[in-house]
């Protein structure tokens, strides 16, 4: 089932990101955020099972490379930002949680910026 919380906070956050996306479109980064909101709309909009998968592929393979970027320059307050981001989509599942989701999409919106802007 959509949950409207959820697609509301990937609009909100996630056209925030475009925002840099449009603005540094010339990173492959930037691309792969356009990605990531594109999931993240499509799965907290929908109750299709593959998207729900897509997305979470989607976000891991984010956190893989977000993670990889943040070393690189040695970023450790946005790589705990990014863990706690994470932390805090943990929590969401186990106590079914939308405000702790929808705290993690503020979370990696902030490192997702943070690094297009850089």
């Amino acid at each position: 089932m959509a949950n409207s919380i959820l697609l509301t906070s990937s609009l909100f956050f996630g056209s925030m990101q475009l925002f840099y996306v449009y603005t540094y479109i010339d990173r492959e980064f930037g691309l792969f955020v356009l990605l990531g909101v594109l999931t993240s709309i499509f799965n907290h909009g929908s109750s299709i099972e593959i998207i729900k998968y897509l997305d979470r592929i989607t976000m891991y393979i984010g956190y893989i490379l977000n993670t990889i970027i943040l070393l690189e320059f040695n970023l450790l307050y946005y790589i705990l930002i990014l863990n706690l981001a994470v932390l805090f989509y943990l929590i969401a599942k186990i106590l079914n949680s939308s405000f702790m989701h929808v705290l993690s999409h503020m979370l990696i919106m902030f490192v997702n910026i943070y690094i297009l802007a850089n």
